[in-house]
């Protein structure tokens, strides 16, 4: 069996972990959590953050998208490391090339607005703290 081999790159997790998955093995490496780089939906903080508009269900079907299409072709990145704007002109080019549903795309689109939110307040809270 031919092992995949699933790169993300930058720096997001602190220490080197290897993790077991679908059978292959990713290795973590960085120094950024995977909770603030894509934070998660179900039990996080950022189910509190989400707008009338996206439930908890799409949120977290856009984060595991996100997670596992978008580490196919490139990694994940830190999602506050773009703007709105900047993702706003990303993700539809990254939905073709990615082939996802008209679905998995406002899924998607709906978690990145709803963590942006959510890594925003988490940041206003940090300089008001003076942390």
């Amino acid at each position: 069996m031919i092992m995949q081999r699933n790169v993300i790159r930058g720096c997001f997790w602190a220490g080197v972990g290897l993790i077991a998955a679908s059978g292959g093995i990713l290795l973590l490496a960085g120094c950024m959590s995977l909770e603030q780089m894509a934070p998660s939906v179900e039990g996080g903080a950022l189910a509190s953050s989400l707008t009338a508009d996206v439930t908890v269900a799409t949120a977290a079907r856009g984060r595991v998208i996100y997670l596992t299409k978008c580490i196919d072709c490139h990694g994940a990145r830190p999602i506050g490391d773009y703007s709105q704007a900047e993702w706003d002109a990303i993700l539809p080019k990254m939905h073709l090339k990615a082939k996802l549903t008209a679905e998995e795309a406002s899924d998607v689109d709906a978690y990145i607005r709803s963590a942006r939110q959510y890594l925003s307040e988490v940041a206003a809270g940090s300089r008001r703290r003076g942390e």
